[in-house]
């Protein structure tokens, strides 16, 4: 607990054919009720995993296609001469590659939850910054929409039928956090780091009436167990005792269809794999290690998976430390699933200036670049060193030393990659997950 630095968390997991589960800390921060395997916690973001689950068992039964334009489901999308629903593709949602712009989750989960209405015009607004299919960008608004769809499609609210399609086959039945909220002794509230009493404060939960948002973030709870049984019914092949509730043809979308994603070096915490591939769910390739891994606002629920050592783990933390929850997961796979893919080596950052810059010059990625956060990101170059500046500020200095290693100063902890647009070829960055297009 000290270590990982959360008020508490649950730990549940299958390795090498064993379980281990562990629940530490308060469900809420100077609370007397203790984190226990009955703990339940919003799941959040990891809602859009579950909606890719249920996107694809429809398309098992053939009754949406993968590769239809999401206007042929949802017609308001495709009205308009800004409308974008006539070239994007529920796979490019899925995947998190429909190349928009998209809006900050501060500005669009308000809006959101709003009316749906918004959320048309948001699309239709939004900058086309990539060829859809080409470059991915974590965003939320791809999701929102395909929970719509889903609904439309059903007839019925999209957490109904996440609840009856998905989890009720696997013997999972959800909390609700509207009255989860009100059993103190059950629910495990958000938390967020005070940085002037430097104290953990429970924080009211802001979403918790179903609404259009709900593609993307739900009012749902799941003990950490309950995590568990979704990430085994993942690994689960027909092999298994019984019959499996997510079939192989749905699991094998999930997670091994790999689209061109932009090669992203993580200079704070570098570590022997980096991002290679992601399926049509939120399904991560780490070298060897495939995994899938969500976050949630202000609370972190996780399932990471190993598919070649049968091993899932299950991870449940009260706090928004997104940074300590892959730390942790790292050393879980790292003692318990002997995953030494995902063991991080030295901080030291030894690579070459000229391997980092990749098929650039610094001539090359001097300029302003526009992407996922309204604020413009800067280059300012020379022949051996380049800066990166957010809002005006400084953030991160790239020099050559003497004999030609990357040094690198930096303020932030977040990630920072170049790449290069397959569709142009010109230069483009990476920033946690986020990328952006060079425009000058």
């Amino acid at each position: 607990m000290a270590e990982f630095n959360t008020p508490g968390l649950a730990v549940e997991m299958l390795a090498r054919g064993r379980h281990h589960k562990a629940h530490a800390g308060r469900l809420a921060a100077g609370g007397s009720h203790a984190v226990t395997p009955q703990t339940r916690f919003g799941t959040v973001c990891l809602i859009k995993t579950l909606l890719a689950i249920e996107i694809l068992m429809l398309a098992e039964k053939g009754e949406i296609s993968l590769d239809a334009n999401i206007a042929e489901y949802l017609p308001e999308l495709g009205k308009g001469p800004k409308a974008k629903g006539q070239f994007l593709k529920i796979r490019h949602l899925l995947s998190h590659t429909g190349g928009f712009r998209s809006f900050t989750t501060q500005r669009l989960l308000p809006k959101a939850h709003e009316s749906w209405n918004n959320c048309v015009e948001m699309l239709h607004e939004t900058e086309q910054l990539f060829e859809p299919g080409t470059v991915f960008d974590d965003e939320h608004l791809g999701h929102i929409i395909l929970g719509q769809l889903i609904e439309r499609l059903m007839g019925r609210p999209f957490l109904d039928v996440i609840r009856e399609e998905v989890l009720t086959p696997l013997g999972i039945r959800p909390g609700n956090r509207t009255e989860d909220a009100a059993q103190t002794e059950i629910y495990a509230f958000r938390h967020e780091w005070n940085r002037e009493t430097k104290q953990w404060q429970a924080e009211p939960d802001s979403y918790l009436e179903p609404d259009p948002a709900f593609g993307a973030i739900s009012h749902l709870s799941m003990t950490s167990a309950d995590l568990l049984q979704l990430g085994e019914a993942l690994l689960a092949d027909e092999a298994d005792a019984g019959a499996p509730a997510i079939s192989p043809w749905v699991k094998e979308k999930l997670f091994t269809e790999v689209v061109r994603v932009p090669r992203a070096l993580n200079p704070m915490r570098i570590t022997r794999w980096h991002v290679g591939g992601f399926g049509l769910g939120m399904g991560i390739f780490r070298g060897g290690h495939r995994g899938c891994v969500t976050t949630g606002r202000g609370q972190n629920s996780a399932i990471v998976f190993d598919k070649d050592r049968r091993s899932v783990v299950a991870l449940a933390m009260n706090s928004a430390n997104v940074l300590e929850r892959e730390a942790l997961l790292n050393s879980l796979f790292a003692n318990f699933a002997d995953d030494t893919s995902i063991v991080p080596e030295p901080k030291e950052l030894d690579i070459g200036f000229d391997e980092f810059l990749g098929p650039f010059t610094t001539r090359d990625i001097a300029g302003a670049y526009r992407g996922f956060r309204p604020d413009p990101v800067e280059i300012f170059a020379t022949p051996r060193s380049f800066s990166l500046r957010l809002n005006g500020e400084e953030q991160y200095l790239f020099e050559a030393s003497p004999d030609n290693r990357l040094m690198m100063r930096a303020k932030t902890s977040t990630s920072v990659g170049l790449f290069q647009d397959p569709v142009s070829r010109k230069p483009c960055l990476m920033m946690a997950m986020n990328a952006f297009k060079k425009v000058s």
